[in-house]
């Protein structure tokens, strides 16, 4: 995956700052450098990055951050496939334990999600 692809949906998605965008990328560029500690996902639609998630692994929990769909791809699904995406990898690599970070516009999407 590239940085520049990841951030460019991270900064629309999020509505985000450059400095605030800037925070995102040391995090994620670390991931990518190990791999390790996470993995990042992208979700298309008719070819374009539309969403991304990550997921960091730390003492033994997994970390959901980062998901962000861009608003023309909001209210198809995707936003929740992209969540669950990391969640999947998590549990077949043993996790028993996950969190989710989320966004105040996130919020009550993962709250009114039943699935």
């Amino acid at each position: 995956m590239s940085l520049v692809v990841l951030m460019k949906v991270l900064k629309e998605g999020f509505e985000a700052t450059d400095e605030v965008a800037n925070g995102f990328r040391i995090i994620n560029e670390a991931i990518l450098n190990r791999p390790e500690y996470g993995t990042h996902f992208l979700a298309r639609l008719d070819g374009e990055v539309v969403a991304v998630s990550s997921v960091i692994y730390l003492a033994g929990v997994a970390g959901i951050y980062n998901v962000a769909t861009l608003e023309k791809a909001r209210g198809k699904g995707i936003g929740t496939a992209i969540t669950k995406q990391p969640l999947f990898e998590a549990k077949s690599k043993g996790y028993q334990l996950a969190i989710l970070h989320s966004s105040d516009l996130g919020f009550n999407i993962y709250k009114n999600n039943k699935t």
